[in-house]
């Protein structure tokens, strides 16, 4: 998360909401990539803990909340190392919610860590919010992981992508639609 604030550039706003029990925003609205917000939220992640349940659908639905600007993109960059066990738990419950407080067509990026995740759901929630999604294993190197993901969602190249077929007859086109495509 360190390394996500200190990469962003000075046309990116931010925030953070932080989750376990409850969610809260650190700020809120988004606010400007400044040194000095940046200087902010890293006090702020380093004050945070692990602790309670793991209320992913309230996180997601506040962070969704503050994407109503539809002319600029929006990337969620949702980070979890476990499953959702406080509020809403059903992976259905969880999708809808998340469906409905979408209303800016936020991409939605997923970043797990650990072994104790819910990766059907995670995988959903990334392909039905045109992102994309990584896992980090115990056994595999999280600073490397997190850098190049950050790295890859940090640099769209082509968002919101068609192909014309007219004049050819076509089947069985998967995806239905296409991801964005990133650096």
């Amino acid at each position: 998360l360190r390394y996500c604030i200190n990469s962003m550039g000075e046309k990116d706003r931010f925030n953070l909401v932080p989750f376990a029990t409850e969610a809260s925003m650190w700020k809120g609205e988004l606010v400007p990539a400044t040194s000095e917000h940046k200087d902010s939220a890293l006090g702020f992640v380093a004050k945070m803990e692990a602790r309670g349940g793991t209320n992913i659908n309230d996180a997601l639905v506040q962070a969704l909340s503050m994407s109503q600007d539809k002319d600029r993109p929006l990337m969620v960059i949702f980070m979890t190392d476990g499953e959702p066990t406080i509020g809403i738990t059903a992976t259905k419950g969880i999708l809808e919610n998340v469906k409905v407080a979408n209303k800016a067509l936020t991409r939605l990026f997923v970043f797990g860590v650990g072994e104790n995740l819910k990766v059907d759901l995670l995988d959903l929630l990334a392909e039905q919010n045109h992102g994309a999604r990584d896992y980090v294993g115990s056994k595999e190197n999280i600073e490397v992981k997190v850098s190049l993901f950050f790295e890859k969602v940090s640099s769209p190249v082509l968002s919101d992508v068609k192909i014309d077929f007219s004049g050819v007859e076509i089947s069985d086109l998967y995806p239905k639609r296409l991801p964005d495509l990133f650096r």
